[in-house]
């Protein structure tokens, strides 16, 4: 107090001044730091949720196009006669005996096949029990290769 008792009217009110305009200046940085995070807060959320509801939308479609070709495959009844033919633990329980031979005639039926709605899927893989790879449209000339252990 007694710094202020010396000082003149001036000097005073110049250090009123300067300490209104210094806390001014402080209220208003925190409350544009405030709103800025508010802002981002908001558009982050948003984002957020967006992103959320077209990956919802996407799996929801993937879910969707599985069970229609699910659907396709268990209603085709060359998909499902060739692919009980290429299971070869039926020859375990002496139900006829499955061999490379056999996989390549499973394979030659798939891959002369004319399946319409085949070309509406990017890749397409027919596997047997064992994780024989008995057709595919990404290496159509390969099969009986075993991808269980790839």
């Amino acid at each position: 107090m007694i710094f202020l008792q010396r000082l003149s009217f001036k000097s005073k009110l110049r250090y009123l001044l300067v300490s209104v305009s210094l806390i001014t200046a402080l209220v208003a940085l925190i409350s544009a730091n405030y709103i800025m995070l508010s802002i981002a807060k908001k558009k982050i959320e948003t984002e957020f949720y967006n992103y959320i509801n077209g990956f919802e939308s996407a799996v929801e479609n993937k879910f969707t196009d599985l069970d229609r070709l699910a659907k396709i495959i268990t209603s085709d009844p060359l998909i499902r006669s060739q692919l009980s033919n290429a299971n070869s633990q039926d020859q375990d329980f002496g139900l006829g005996v499955s061999s490379q031979n056999t996989l390549q005639k499973v394979h030659d039926v798939f891959s002369s096949a004319d399946f319409s709605w085949k070309e509406s899927y990017e890749v397409l893989v027919f596997v047997n029990a064992e994780g024989q790879l008995i057709y595919s449209t990404a290496s159509p000339e390969k099969y009986a290769q075993d991808l269980k252990n790839n």
